[in-house]
């Protein structure tokens, strides 16, 4: 994949984690412990950020399984792209909220050492910032697109997201037709809620390769047409999931479908904007520091008398400089550093 479009790819992550960040310092906000006043602008749907976060892994996982020497160096690549950056924040986080205070979001020291697996909510503890929750979903990906790797499963991967999608509509299908819930956890390591937009970024992926591998023979010609059916048939059941969790996840589906398409096609270079790229740079940082302490920060702007808007652009700006500061100083030297030592 070329510079630009992995800039366009950075761009569009950039894109997802400022909805998410505008929806937590909007509405959740709101939610949880009040604005003064309503902000000037709120993003309702702003959570749905996270589907697009979920999808673009497909498409980078599957690239870069495709791309490793080892399935050591993969696990090398996403060890240290995730721990170092996440175990800091998790200290920064549990830091200031400690000292400072947030309601119903304080948690013991025995959840603090849970939360540096990155598995807190799947083991039953607490969590030391709720945006955590998709980090373990990433890891499970992760898990599942590696045993894919090992045994050789790549080249048949649109027939495991096959099986994989069923697997998430027996999750839907199962408590509305035989009145069965299927176990919970279960359905949390096999990331059945959320299946349907990791098998979007990997359906991206594999058109994208295909656009960009010539087809030297009659039978790959046949194969490719075959592909791009079964595409189509993984996509409709996806909608079907979607859709019946709610209808609202089905629009968000063809969205980011949408979205993807687009990438694929070179249709999104208006993204390329130097703000864009620049949250994109920083989107991982930025997820995991933006929350708990930017209520923090809201919530002393409140307890001075400021207003809903000062209190927004002052959390809005400490997130941004921590994320900046962790990501250059952790995140990428760390991660530079281990893999140098690797190689």
């Amino acid at each position: 994949m070329s510079a630009v479009r992995l800039e366009t790819l950075d761009s569009l992550r950039g894109l997802a984690a400022l909805v998410v960040v505008a929806f937590h310092y909007t509405t959740r906000f709101q939610t949880a412990y009040g604005h003064p006043s309503p902000p000037i602008l709120s993003m309702p749907y702003g959570y749905y950020g996270v589907q697009l976060f979920f999808a673009i892994s497909g498409f980078v996982i599957l690239m870069t399984l495709n791309r490793v020497k080892t399935g050591r160096d993969f696990l090398i690549s996403r060890f240290t792209r995730l721990f170092p950056a996440f175990w800091v924040a998790v200290l920064m986080t549990y830091t200031v909220v400690g000292i400072f205070g947030l309601p119903e979001r304080e948690v013991g020291v025995k959840d603090l050492w849970v939360n540096f697996t990155m598995l807190s909510g799947f083991l039953g503890m607490r969590m030391v910032d709720m945006v955590y929750w998709t980090l373990e979903l990433e890891l499970f990906f992760y898990l599942w697109m590696f045993l894919a790797y090992r045994l050789k499963l790549l080249p048949h991967i649109m027939w495991v997201m096959a099986v994989w999608l069923l697997i998430a509509l027996a999750y839907v299908l199962s408590p509305r037709w035989f009145g069965i819930d299927l176990p919970y956890r279960l359905g949390l390591l096999l990331i059945a809620a959320h299946a349907p937009f990791f098998v979007l970024g990997v359906m991206a992926y594999q058109i994208w390769q295909r656009r960009h591998t010539a087809a030297t023979t009659p039978q790959e010609q046949h194969l490719r047409a075959n592909i791009r059916l079964s595409e189509l048939g993984l996509f409709a059941l996806g909608g079907l999931i979607t859709f019946m969790q709610k209808p609202a996840n089905a629009v968000v589906y063809l969205l980011v479908a949408l979205l993807m398409l687009m990438f694929v096609y070179d249709c999104l270079r208006f993204l390329q904007t130097p703000l864009l790229r620049y949250f994109g740079a920083i989107s991982y940082t930025l997820y995991l520091l933006h929350e708990n302490i930017g209520w923090v920060v809201m919530r002393g702007v409140y307890a001075q008398g400021g207003g809903t808007l000062l209190a927004i652009s002052m959390a809005f700006a400490v997130s941004v400089v921590l994320a900046t500061l962790l990501t250059r100083l952790v995140e990428q030297p760390v991660m530079h550093y281990l893999r140098q030592r690797w190689r």
